[in-house]
């Protein structure tokens, strides 16, 4: 039932449901009518409605009369376009079903960042850790990775039985001021908290690292 009301059976039931849309459309608020307060809750709209934006709410409803559903809104969305207009009663029916559709979207209110490669970035890659490795893959393989402990280059070294790494600690040093965040890192992140969202940051690199 869905789609049935798209698949118009004549001319005239065409014209009704561009004149409901169109009627949709103009019940909707322009963005400079949006209190401030209430932006973060206001997205544009998806929908060829010029340069309109709806609240979520209203979109909802939008797409209700688009694409119904359920059968509730699969009968107003063939009621209004039978009626060839939107009356207040059948608008009022509309957004209550656009209240269930927002009611089932789970709401997000967390977002975690990998670091490094998303946050920031390393200039200079010396790779020490891997340096390490290589001399000593048999070892390795039997200890769990320096990326998933808190471990130093120097104390991984000797877990791997091998003398103090003084040309990986040197390669570490010139690695670590090369870590620098991306051009759009704060922004985003400013974006992310203004929108009330709790805002975590992860990372899987070796202990010398996260500090930085």
């Amino acid at each position: 039932m869905a789609d049935t009301h798209l698949r118009f059976r004549n001319p005239a039931e065409e014209a009704a449901y561009k004149t409901v849309e169109n009627e949709l459309a103009a019940r909707i608020q322009r963005r400079d009518h949006v209190p401030e307060a209430e932006r973060d809750g206001w997205r544009q709209n998806m929908f060829p409605f010029n340069d309109r934006w709806s609240s979520i709410r209203e979109l909802e409803a939008c797409v209700a009369f688009r694409r119904p559903s359920d059968p509730a809104s699969a009968v107003i969305a063939d009621a209004l376009t039978h009626a060839g207009t939107v009356s207040d009663d059948l608008y009022a029916r509309l957004l209550a079903v656009a209240e269930r559709r927002y009611d089932r979207q789970p709401a997000t209110r967390a977002v975690a960042f990998d670091a490094f490669g998303t946050l920031v970035h390393i200039g200079r890659k010396r790779h020490p850790y891997e340096r390490l490795i290589r001399q000593a893959r048999d070892q390795a393989g039997a200890l769990p990775s320096p990326m998933v402990q808190p471990i130093g280059l120097a104390d991984y070294a000797a877990a791997l039985g091998l003398p103090c790494p003084d040309a990986e600690l040197a390669a570490l040093d010139e690695e670590l001021p090369t870590i620098a965040l991306y051009p759009d890192t704060l922004d985003a992140l400013r974006r992310v908290r203004e929108a009330g969202l709790t805002v975590a940051v992860a990372s899987n690199l070796a202990c010398p690292m996260p500090p930085r």
